[in-house]
């Protein structure tokens, strides 16, 4: 499994119920430097693909994407570990590691 449409819908329908938290952002997910996906997070939650530029990119590589997908890499420890190289917007990483990382309780069941 890998970040695609079908991950994507996933994604969205798996964090439409959380609790509001206030925070917002898009990113770009990459796989070294090519793109993957855009996210956009809304309070949150993961509501569809970035429009326009997003504020922050994501380069994951395939052991990591791997990991993520199984349940096994927590996105704020490997970020706050220097594993993640995310860039852009601070709140907007934030955000979206935020979303993301609420996700890895579904897995690998929800998604």
């Amino acid at each position: 499994m890998t970040f695609d449409a079908d991950w994507l819908n996933a994604a969205m329908v798996n964090s439409a119920d959380r609790q509001p938290t206030g925070l917002h952002g898009s990113a770009a997910l990459l796989k070294g430097k090519v793109p993957l996906l855009t996210v956009r997070t809304e309070d949150g939650r993961i509501v569809g693909e970035s429009t326009g530029t997003p504020e922050c990119d994501f380069p994951f590589t395939q052991g990591q994407i791997d990991a993520f997908m199984a349940g096994e890499l927590k996105l704020a420890v490997a970020y706050m570990r220097g594993d993640l190289k995310a860039t852009g917007s601070t709140a907007a990483i934030i955000a979206v590691i935020e979303a993301l990382d609420s996700l890895s309780a579904l897995k690998p069941d929800g998604l």
